[in-house]
């Protein structure tokens, strides 16, 4: 490459003297040499300063042009190293050098100029196509870019040109992870640490791999291993964490994603995980806390839905759980692309329905959902189904069978959308709310002319285009609950809801009374530990000491592992319950968790999030429920639930009459014994398994909501 230099006028100068000092190329290279040795030792101020000195001399020299360039890039001062490098390729023969063409790209991609880097990377690849980098930096780049189907050919090509690359495999593992190609992601890391075993990211990436499989003792050796080579990588604290949360160790979990947090505080979304994990173990201040300072850092819609669903476990956020979802539609819900629909069904037109779901399957809104379908009249109606989950099952397939079934789970909300206008439907249903799966986003675009919240939330979504909410007298009175709901609520005549028990509890008897037989009551809840609050676990310990020798049953996935029950056994101590009167389980098959009731004579509702499939599942296996009412939404659950299957009185007004109650019950043996035989012939009678009323009465809110203004 020629190099030429300019005379300099000015006399006596620094640049007249360093060009006399310089007269050989054997001097040039010299001190090209030892900015070099600076630069590789981390010295990067004294390496710039040489090489501002030889361009002072000689502002044509490509070579020193070029690793200035690289010491501002590994600075991060990439606008300053970004103009190094125009002036660098505008010099003559220095644009067709692959390897300045390379870094170009790299320093446009660390300042975000994702497509001017896939140019320069091309470019570079034209000039030299055998070099494995520049596919490799390309790669990168497609991913930013969302195109993993492309990287992967991409870096099969680098792979062909550099088979003992380890960093190629761990890249091209990289890739299967994101297309979820978890087998040929596990292949492909695993040839990256036969290559080289102490390449932490890839056993990082192997653990997720492993943990897509379903190998979850493997993943955490892989994580382990990550960490051991590298024990303040956050990335593998975080995944590892993940992987301890998966396999129901929520301790250990919370300690790895903390210990992530710690070592990359700028990562919102460490500290958004780490809310969750602390809102498991009921620390609910602390996770408030994180989720905010969390999404501050990283605005992300998925998790900002977490911050709303816990609001409603905390009383004292009541006030705020309406501002913040209206926020949130306003931070992630954008308008519609294209004008909302005007169309309306005519007179002697069938009612075309939509619901959006991520449950339909086994879950607990299938247990709601299923019976309304079932009863949906098809002469009125037509009822397709908007899938958003990849996961299907038995309750899928019966479900279809009553509607039309779309898999959306692949689908971009735009995409959703439009098939849902092509549809031609009529009323748009949201049965998720803030929960996970949710596409509260699609309802944005109002793509039907008429958009219902219903069943799976028992909180506002604050989408503006949904405008009504389906609920009840019991659960939403008025006034104070209009007040509390983005949408207009519609209150059906009975109750919002009906249920029928999952599959495998019809064969799972009703047992006669144990306290019979023991000698003592047992109370139960079997909801999430999430919604045990302080107020629930000082109301618990009431009703323990005003019934002697009673003892309590709590299930939650906290208690798989001996951290989680010493933490919740610590905590009841605090409120004078001692340990051996609080028994607690796992999370177990269906089953196994049906015959947990067989052992409970009183079921303890939570609040102010109350129990409401807990609670559906509790009665049909014999077990009343005791309920604290409240005020709205999810702390009237169970004054509806248990309303509607004929036991009002089961619901208590304030904390006295809670333990009032649970200390009457625990004295009436007879009468309880025979509730619990009878339990199962008045739900069948009650408006709770009604589901051929319930189906009339939500299409008739319907088409009187589709007539209205």
């Amino acid at each position: 490459m020629s190099q030429k230099s300019r005379s300099h006028k000015r006399s006596k100068s620094k640049s007249s003297v360093a060009h006399t000092n310089m007269r050989s190329s054997g001097e040039r290279n010299a001190l090209l040499k030892q900015a070099g040795q600076l630069q590789n030792a981390g010295d990067l101020p004294r390496a710039a300063a040489i090489y501002n000195r030889l361009l002072a001399v000689e502002p044509h020299n490509d070579r020193a042009r070029f690793l200035l360039g690289l010491v501002e890039h590994q600075r991060g001062e990439n606008q300053s190293a970004r103009a190094h490098f125009e002036r660098l390729l505008n010099l003559e023969g220095a644009g067709h050098d692959p390897l300045y063409r390379l870094w170009y790209a790299r320093v446009l991609h660390a300042i975000g100029e994702i497509d001017l880097s896939l140019a320069e990377v091309r470019r570079s690849k034209e000039l030299d196509p055998q070099e494995a980098s520049s596919y490799y930096t390309e790669s990168l780049l497609l991913r930013d870019l969302g195109e993993h189907a492309q990287a992967q050919k991409v870096l099969l090509a680098a792979v062909a040109l550099a088979p003992q690359a380890p960093l190629l495999h761990a890249r091209l593992g990289e890739t299967y992870l994101a297309l979820g190609d978890f087998a040929s992601a596990r292949m492909s890391l695993e040839r990256a640490l036969e290559l080289d075993g102490a390449l932490s990211v890839a056993w990082v990436n192997l653990g997720l791999a492993l943990q897509g499989e379903g190998q979850k003792e493997a993943a955490e050796l892989a994580f382990e291993q990550a960490l051991k080579l590298e024990p303040n990588n956050a990335e593998a604290h975080y995944n590892f964490g993940a992987a301890l949360e998966n396999a129901d160790h929520i301790e250990r979990a919370i300690s790895h994603v903390l210990r992530a947090v710690e070592l990359a505080p700028q990562r919102g979304d460490y500290q958004t995980a780490l809310a969750g994990l602390v809102s498991q173990v009921a620390e609910f201040d602390e996770a408030l806390t994180l989720y905010r300072s969390g999404l501050a850092l990283k605005p992300n819609m998925r998790e900002h839905s977490s911050l709303l669903a816990l609001q409603q476990y905390l009383p004292q956020e009541a006030e705020q759980r309406l501002p913040e979802a209206r926020r949130w539609a306003a931070l992630h819900v954008p308008g519609p692309s294209s004008p909302p629909s005007a169309r309306a069904p005519s007179s002697s037109s069938k009612l075309r329905i939509g619901y959006v779901s991520p449950d339909f399957r086994e879950h607990s809104v299938s247990y709601f959902f299923e019976p309304l379908l079932a009863a949906h009249d098809l002469n009125r109606v037509v009822v397709t189904c908007y899938s958003s989950s990849n996961k299907n099952d038995d309750v899928t397939a019966r479900l279809a069978q009553r509607a039309t079934m779309r898999s959306v789970g692949d689908l971009s909300d735009a995409e959703l959308a439009q098939m849902i206008r092509d549809d031609g439907i009529d009323v748009l249903v949201d049965l998720a709310g803030h929960t996970v799966g949710h596409r509260l986003c699609v309802f944005g675009q109002e793509c039907a002319p008429l958009q219902v919240a219903y069943l799976g939330y028992p909180g506002t979504t604050g989408v503006p285009a949904i405008r009504w909410r389906l609920t009840d007298p019991l659960v939403d009175p008025e006034p104070l609950a209009d007040t509390r709901y983005s949408e207009r609520l519609y209150r059906l005549p009975r109750v919002f809801c009906c249920y029928q028990p999952p599959t495998a509890a019809v064969p799972v008897p009703v047992t006669p009374l144990p306290a019979r037989t023991r000698g003592q009551i047992t109370f139960g809840s079997l909801n999430k530990y999430m919604k045990v609050t302080d107020q629930v676990m000082q109301l618990w310990a009431n009703v323990l000491s005003s019934v002697p020798n009673s003892r309590l049953f709590l299930q939650s996935r906290l208690f798989a592992d001996k951290a989680g029950c010493e933490r919740v056994k610590e905590r009841f101590l605090k409120y004078g319950v001692p340990s051996d009167r609080v028994e607690l389980f796992g999370m177990m098959p269906m089953v196994e968790h049906l015959k947990l009731y067989q052992q409970i004579d009183i079921g303890l509702d939570t609040h102010p999030w109350n129990g409401h499939t807990t609670t559906c599942l509790a009665l049909h296996m014999g077990v009343p429920v005791l309920a604290l009412a409240g005020d709205a939404g999810a702390s009237r659950m169970g004054v509806s639930v248990l309303s509607a299957a004929g036991l009002a009185d089961w619901v208590a007004p304030d904390e006295a009459a809670y333990v009032g109650a649970a200390t009457r019950w625990a004295s009436e043996l007879s009468a309880l014994a025979d509730l619990r035989a009878g339990m199962r012939t008045q739900l069948q009678r009650s408006a709770l398994y009604d589901g051929n009323s319930l189906a009339r009465e939500v299409e008739d809110a319907f088409f009187k909501l589709m007539a209205s203004p």
